[in-house]
This record gives structure tokens, sequence and C-alpha cells, in this order.
């Protein structure tokens, strides 16, 4: 039985990663930034709760025809639109 007695370590295979996480991140562009922005601040004001913020935003709206954030994201108009559905609703007590 041969025993290796030097001190040279061992020749190592480089580690690879077994597992990586691959992130699909949506990136919005900074129109569409500012446009989200400014009909959450807008919905902060006139809702004053969390709940009620989230529940304006994303639940689907009838007479817009889809969600209020999701409208303010595609367009200026969707943003303008959003906004005056915000302002409704608060006019109308609902929140």
């Amino acid at each position: 039985m041969i025993i290796d007695t030097s001190l040279e370590p061992a020749p190592r295979t480089p580690q690879t990663r077994t597992f990586r996480r691959s992130s699909p991140v949506v990136g919005f562009t900074p129109d569409q930034s500012r446009r989200q922005n400014e009909l959450i601040r807008a919905a902060w004001d006139r809702l004053k709760t969390k709940e009620a913020v989230i529940a304006f935003l994303n639940s689907h709206n009838d007479a817009l025809g889809g969600k209020p954030l999701g409208l303010a994201l595609v367009s200026e108009e969707g943003l303008r639109v959003a906004e005056l559905a915000l302002r409704t609703q608060v006019a109308k007590g609902i929140s």
C-alpha cells in the first residue's frame, strides 16, 4: 500500500453552482414609474388606509374596464381616468 505523504493539496475540480435563480424582472419605463407613483400618492392622500389604497389600485373597476393601476401604467390618459375614478369614489364616500 502506497501512502501519499506529499504536502501538495489534491487538485480540486472547480465548483459550479448547482442551483441558479433566474428571476424574470419586469422593468417599468420612467414614464410608467412616474404614472404609478402619481396614482399611488393620490390614492394615499384621498383614501388614507393601506387596505383602501390596495383595494382601489388592484380591484377591477367595471366603469373603467380594468384595474386603475394597470390603466395608469398603460398611458397618460389611463392615469387621468384612474385619478377621476379615485376622486369620484372618494366623493361618493366609497372606500
